[in-house]
């Protein structure tokens, strides 16, 4: 393992692992997710084009990596969408237990892409430069 792959690891893993858990929903699929970022991150550093693979910015770069396994493994296993009495349940709920799991399904069935951009901005306080660089996105 290179410096630069332990220095990646060492700044951004806990990120990553983080947006894969959150946006799966699953700490079996995002340590295989991890696994596979992390493989196709070593290799993109040891190959053999001498100028750096990220254009401007290292976390956008890693997190571009996160986001397309976070893709190819939503098309695999799918996602249930959220339905009317889901969010009913949401607004009526009294218990914050109750309010939390109806909010945790609601959220889950949002749009791969609309949960990965709340996920960034609003629990990891990526600015939206990153995260339309991470996404791909103009």
């Amino acid at each position: 393992m290179s410096s630069k792959h332990h220095h990646l690891i060492e700044a951004y893993g806990d990120l990553v692992f983080d947006l894969l858990e959150s946006s799966l929903g699953n700490t079996q699929n995002a340590q295989i997710a991890l696994t596979r970022v992390l493989q196709d991150l070593g290799a993109e550093l040891t190959s053999d084009s001498k100028a750096p693979p990220f254009e401007v910015h290292e976390r956008a770069w890693v997190l571009r990596h996160a986001c397309n396994h976070v893709f190819a493994l939503e098309s695999k296993i799918g996602q249930a969408r959220p339905s009317a009495q889901d969010r009913v349940i949401l607004d009526g709920a009294d218990s914050p237990t109750v309010r939390l799991k109806a909010f945790d399904h609601y959220f889950r069935g949002l749009p791969l892409l609309d949960r990965l951009v709340l996920l960034l901005r609003e629990k990891h306080q990526i600015p939206f430069g990153e995260i339309a660089s991470a996404l791909g996105l103009p």
